[in-house]
């Protein structure tokens, strides 16, 4: 028995656009350097960014412009700039000296209401932190009945360091969980697991 053919989804899309960037050598995240665009052409449609220029665009193509052509399937495209992409390039590969002190990740994922963007969690992990965050990941996008009706689960990683000093757990844990708080109360999110 042949297994069925899965139909090709946004988040295909986003898995092939990280794999392509990766094979460039260039480390972008999608919801951070992607920006929904508001087209005639995209069902849903993001400006692709780098340095925060726009280099491309991908998305799902308008069902309207499917019909014109005959297609009855879903649509995905990445259309990009390679000459903005070479420009942006260079000035995204800058070196940096390795760092002397170990970075400390911390991993959490929340149960929010699907209204809320990934864009407001960053921001409100971000506001509640130091200057040790350096960097917050999503990893995870989780939708299901099982986490109630209007619900997702959104798991990010957070990466701390000091160029000055190896952190101590106590640091990192007192502003681990004021984060997790601060995201609990503002954003009306539930702690998963």
């Amino acid at each position: 028995m042949v297994p069925k053919e899965e139909a090709f989804d946004l988040y295909d899309l986003i898995g092939f656009s990280d794999e392509l960037f990766s094979s460039l050598n260039i480390n972008k995240n999608f919801f951070e350097d992607y920006k929904p665009l508001d087209s005639e052409i995209f069902e849903n449609g993001y400006a692709q960014l780098l340095n925060n220029h726009q280099i491309g665009l991908a998305g799902k193509l308008n069902k309207t412009i499917l019909e014109k052509f005959d297609i009855s399937k879903d649509v995905f495209i990445i259309e990009l700039n390679l000459s903005k992409l070479k420009i942006e390039k260079k000035r995204f590969n800058k070196f940096t000296p390795l760092l002397k002190y170990p970075k400390v990740y911390r991993d959490f994922g929340f149960v929010l209401d699907k209204k809320i963007s990934y864009n407001e969690v960053v921001k409100t992990i971000k506001e509640s932190s130091s200057k040790l965050l350096k960097n917050v990941k999503l990893f995870d996008i989780f939708e299901s009945e099982s986490l109630g009706s209007d619900k997702k689960s959104l798991a990010f990683q957070l990466e701390y360091f000091d160029e000055t000093k190896t952190l101590r757990e106590d640091e990192i844990d007192s502003e681990f969980w004021k984060t997790i708080e601060v995201v609990k109360n503002k954003l009306n999110a539930e702690l998963r697991g």
